[in-house]
Parts: structure tokens; sequence; C-alpha cells
């Protein structure tokens, strides 16, 4: 199929490609090319980030229009123009961004998009509600899938009315020409309702890693349940489960469970109940091992607006819902968590917490480049504290330390760690 280039417009840059010219008579066929034929797809993800492939060929290859925006990161303001000036009819927006309040009023604003797709994380219930709230005529698709097996595996529709009794949101079921199985470790069915490792077949698969042999191998296996030579599946690491109507709930990483004091945890499933909390915007909970022998669930928390609830108050949320040893026994609130190039969560770069510096739910600001991430690590190895943030005085931090010695911790400025036990 042959591209053709209009006369350039006005940034940002825009191609349309036309659709071939079979002609039919089938007004099915006609109907559903000319939906097509108006589809408007923005092109915002980076080009290394799977996503843009949906972004570009699902409108060039089906006879849409791809509007890409040429500068860099963009304003709110920025992008709300463009979608409105270009009538962009289908968005995609990594999970970090559709969680964004402002983000969300962005596209309450842009009443042309009609279809918009989410997904790379597991979604928040309460986030959905919001977005389902402000945006009523508005198709909001949960979209699933790894980069091998090329940018979408699974998909659900949300609802127009969420159950208020849903506590997660569905991946859904495969695309077309797609399969998945959910199996033990044995590589044998699991039944509804019991977790098991997802496992992806069919066309969109990737034949493998680039020069990684015994990763391939390792990952992409010889499918047991079809007898055609070569076919494989991805050995996904998602833990998942069926639900009784069908659809596929999403669980958590199987390399993210942990064992804390003989107990083995899914630290994805604290997540999604301290995400429940009405206060809770975005969490993330790691175990860490910052002292040898010493292992410990964190809770990083970025608050809503104008909420202050404690890390007291957290914990007691959690254990009305999870047993004492799935608690975190540290909470951190943050400004906001550190993303990727690509908007997913930097779980590498989240501040090691300081337990000497115990208090208070001010959040950390922290640092947004490299250049502040570098002066912070200067400022901890000089001081011999952690979790220093943008907005923290080096002299009063100094001074703290003059006064009190690196390890008198009475004298230590509070910060925005809570140590619960």
């Amino acid at each position: 199929m042959s591209c053709t280039r209009p006369a350039p417009p006005a940034n940002p840059k825009e191609w349309k490609c036309p659709s071939p010219g079979h002609r039919t008579a089938d007004m099915r066929k006609r109907n559903m090319l000319s939906s097509m034929l108006r589809k408007v797809f923005f092109s915002f993800a980076p080009i290394s980030f799977d996503a843009s492939t949906f972004e570009i060929w699902g409108a060039l290859l089906h006879g849409g229009r791809c509007v890409l925006f040429p500068g860099a990161i963009p304003t709110l303001q920025e992008l709300s123009a463009v979608l409105h000036r270009h009538r962009v009819s289908t968005l995609w927006l990594t999970l970090r961004r559709f969680s964004m309040p402002s983000s969300i009023k962005l596209r309450a604003r842009s009443s042309g998009i009609r279809q918009l797709l989410t997904g790379g994380e597991a979604l928040s219930v309460p986030h959905v509600r919001r977005a389902l709230a402000l945006l009523p005529g508005m198709e909001i698709i949960n979209g699933y899938g790894p980069t091998e097996s090329t940018t979408f595996t699974c998909c659900y529709r949300i609802p127009k009315q969420f159950d208020e009794a849903t506590s997660s949101v569905p991946i859904g079921r495969p695309i077309a020409n797609t399969k998945v199985y959910i199996l033990d470790r044995h590589l044998h069915p699991v039944p509804v309702g019991v977790p098991g490792e997802l496992h992806i077949g069919g066309d969109g698969l990737a034949r493998g890693y680039l020069n990684e042999t015994d990763l391939t191998a390792q990952k992409f296996i010889p499918d047991p349940f079809n007898s055609n030579s070569g076919a494989r599946l991805y050995k996904t690491g998602d833990l998942v489960r069926y639900l009784p109507d069908g659809n596929i709930e999403f669980l958590g990483r199987i390399d993210r469970q942990v064992k804390i004091r003989g107990f083995r945890i899914e630290l994805g499933e604290i997540e999604a109940v301290l995400a429940q909390h009405p206060a809770v915007r975005e969490t993330v909970v790691l175990a860490r091992e910052d002292n040898p022998g010493d292992k410990r669930l964190v809770a990083y928390v970025v608050l809503e607006p104008e909420c202050r609830p404690t890390a007291d108050e957290l914990d007691n949320f959690l254990r009305t819902k999870l047993p004492d040893y799935m608690v975190p026994s540290v909470f951190v609130f943050l400004d906001r968590l550190p993303l990727t190039p690509n908007g997913k969560v930097d779980r590498q770069g989240l501040l090691k917490p300081d337990l000497s510096r115990i208090g208070s739910s001010e959040p950390v600001a922290i640092p947004r480049n490299y250049v502040e991430r570098q002066l912070a690590n200067i400022w901890e190895t000089i001081l011999s504290v952690q979790s220093i943030g943008v907005r923290d005085s080096f002299l009063t931090l100094a001074d703290t330390l003059v006064a009190g010695g690196p390890h008198d911790e009475s004298d230590q400025r509070p910060s925005s760690v809570k140590n619960c036990r």
C-alpha cells in the first residue's frame, strides 16, 4: 500500500494514507472502511516503545490518519490544543498519564476523542471510576500485552456501569489471531479462579530475542497444544486467573513474589489493596534489604491533592484487608513516582528509605532528572543520610548533623518516612 504525503500542514506533522482502492458491493464492508477512514490516531509514545506500533500502523494500515507530535514532551495545554485541532479520535495513554487528575480533565475537554486505550500496568479502580464519570461518552479500553506479542494480546472494554463490588480491572480476552493459556509450572491448564502463568501464542508472537539464543529458548517454548511444527508459546511471567465470566484478571508478576519471614508475598496484591484507599493516587511496594538480613516491605505512596493521611492510618487500613505479614513496615510519601522514558514506574529510581528520619507524611520531592539525582547522591554521601529530596536544605541537614552527629537519631529532621514496626 503506497502512502502519499500532502502539503505540509501546521505542526504537528500529519500524514494521510488512503485505503486500498478495492471496490466491493458489500455495504457492511464499505461502512467498516468508512469508519476506519474517519479514525484519527495520535502518535505520542516514544518510537522505542512498542505502543508506537499501534499508534502509527493502526492508522496507516487501515486508511486512517496518524498525527505526530513533533516536539519533546508537551504540556497539557499543548496536548489539549493538538487533540482538538486535529480532531483526534483514538488516543493511547500509559497508566501514569491516564491516572493524572489533570490529564483526565484534559481528556474531558478534548471531546472529539471517542476511544481511549490505556495499560502497560494494572489499572486502578478509583481512577477508572473517575474517568468514567468525567468521560461518559468515551469508550475506555484496558489494553494488555508484552512487547514479545506485538503491542496487544488482550483487551477489555470497560463497561459504563462499573460494578461497585469490583476490586480490579480485568485485562479481558485475547484479540483476533491470538491464543492465551493460563498454566501451572507443569504446563497444565488451571481451573477458573486459580492463579497461573499467562502463556501467549498466535500470529503476533515475536521470533525471539536478537542474539540471545539461551533467553529465547527459555521464554519461547514449544506449544504443547498445537500440532503444527514450530508452534511456540511465550512465557510472560505474569500471574493471572480466569474470572467466572471468561475474562482474565491480572494479579502481578511472578518474579515480584518475595519471601519474608517464611511467608511468600505477592507485592502486586498489596499495591492493589493500598490503591483502594481514597487518599492514595498511586503506590508501589518493594521488598528491600538495604541492611543484610533486614528485609522489609516498603510502600511508596503518592497521595491525592489535599489528602494527608498518616502512615498509621494507611497501616490500619491495610490490616483490615490483609494478613499482618503483608502490611508494609515503612511508608514513604512522594510527590510523584519516578518514570522510565516509556512512562512506566522506574522502581530502580525509588529512594532508599532512611529509617532514622521518622515522622510526617510531607512528601519527598524526588529528583526529576540526571543532574538532580547526581546532586542528591553527593549530598547523601557527604551528609550520611538517605532520601534527600530536591526541596531539602543542605544547610539545615548539615546543621542537624553537626549538632547531633550522623548517628544521633534524636536530632534528625522529620521526613516522609514512617516506620510502623
